[in-house]
């Protein structure tokens, strides 16, 4: 009887649970777990226990950890903001869907 998988059967021997990635795929700068008033730090829990802290090691573009989730929202940028007041825009978050 075959046994169970293991994480060594589904990872290659030099993955990390953090480590860089190709641009393009999976990131910090798509994951719910950006910190986006940083753009710098990661908020998940067993990321930050692992890494000593939240400071992302490298380019939030090139950059994600095995509990990455995606962005369901993220903040407004400035061709969003056209028309609304401060408060609003403080207020406001863009669904990932509609900034593509």
């Amino acid at each position: 009887m075959k046994e169970p998988f293991t994480p060594d059967d589904l990872y290659p021997p030099d993955h990390e649970f953090g480590m860089e990635v190709p641009e393009g795929g999976s990131a910090c700068s798509k994951c719910e777990y950006l910190d986006h008033a940083t753009k710098k730090d990661c908020t998940e829990e067993h990321f930050i226990q692992w890494n000593g802290g939240p400071r992302i090691k490298g380019k939030n573009t090139a950059y994600c950890c095995d509990n990455f989730q995606e962005a369901k929202s993220k903040p407004l940028n400035k061709d969003n903001t056209r028309g609304l007041s401060l408060r609003e825009i403080l207020d406001s978050e863009l669904p990932v869907e509609a900034s593509k």
